[in-house]
């Protein structure tokens, strides 16, 4: 039964009447309590291919396969892979329409990268920034491809860097 307040009764009757009718709710948490604990199940490696070292910049320096479009799930294992293999992460940029949820920021290990998006980047291309070394851009693969249509043909010239770096191995 809904309790109405009079203008005029701060804390009269009705407020009184109001404050014994009060129950106390549980509260059901998604994230767990305690700072560095995480319920959720570690993610696999990511699914990267990545230009061999020494080999000449050109429009993309890899690829990447997610497993999903949840970028905040996705990101952090691809982050900590690059930190180890490329140079600290410190800033990621994505295309709005392939990404439906784009956080503002993504913890990976030992520090929080800053994730935007930009509509005038190319949809299928993610753009990684470190202080140290600069940029890398890499293809997205979607992640609704099968494993046949994101590797490359076993005779293309692209194949050989794909298959020394073991990427797309489910």
């Amino acid at each position: 039964m809904p309790v109405s307040f009079p203008a005029n009764d701060h804390l009269g009757q009705a407020g009184k009447r109001a404050r014994s009718q009060v129950r106390v709710m549980d509260v059901v948490l998604d994230r767990p309590l305690i700072a560095g604990q995480d319920s959720s199940p570690p993610m696999p490696p990511p699914r990267l291919a990545l230009k061999p070292a020494g080999a000449a910049r050109g429009l993309l320096d890899g690829a990447w396969w997610p497993r999903s479009r949840d970028l905040t799930r996705e990101l952090p294992a691809l982050i900590d892979t690059l930190d180890r293999r490329w140079a600290r992460v410190t800033r990621v940029a994505v295309h709005p329409s392939l990404w439906p949820v784009i956080p503002h920021r993504v913890p990976a290990s030992g520090h929080v990268v800053h994730v935007g998006w930009f509509a005038e980047q190319d949809p299928n291309k993610l753009l990684l920034l470190s202080y140290t070394t600069g940029r890398l851009d890499l293809l997205v693969v979607p992640p609704e491809c099968d494993l046949a249509a994101a590797t490359p043909d076993a005779g293309s010239p692209r194949a050989v860097s794909w298959r020394t770096t073991n990427a797309f191995a489910r």
